[in-house]
């Protein structure tokens, strides 16, 4: 909006469908069992690969406006803490 690339009505509508997006997850995820989201299972990996592969991205290659770059850098910093406690989880010891 600071920019004029977007109307208010675009940032609500965005924001309605994030919103959206994370009710029918947490729905979703009601439904997996335990098992298949623990850190050592198949799942969780393929998606730390990802966050990975993200930052990789997020590094090479410069957002479209000087003023993204600290919302660049903020993104790689919170991936980079969630993959963090992810790898950390992985030499917990499970019963």
């Amino acid at each position: 909006m600071l920019l004029g690339a977007h109307w208010l009505t675009d940032v609500l509508a965005g924001a309605g469908v994030g919103m959206w997006c994370g009710l029918i997850g947490a729905m979703l995820g009601q439904h997996l069992s335990d098992s298949r989201l623990s850190p050592k299972s198949l799942w969780p990996r393929v998606i730390a690969i990802a966050g990975a592969l993200s930052i990789y991205v997020h590094l090479t290659q410069i957002m479209d406006h000087e003023l993204n770059i600290p919302l660049q850098y903020a993104s790689i910093a919170i991936i980079l803490m969630t993959l963090v406690v992810f790898i950390k989880a992985q030499f917990i010891k499970t019963k």
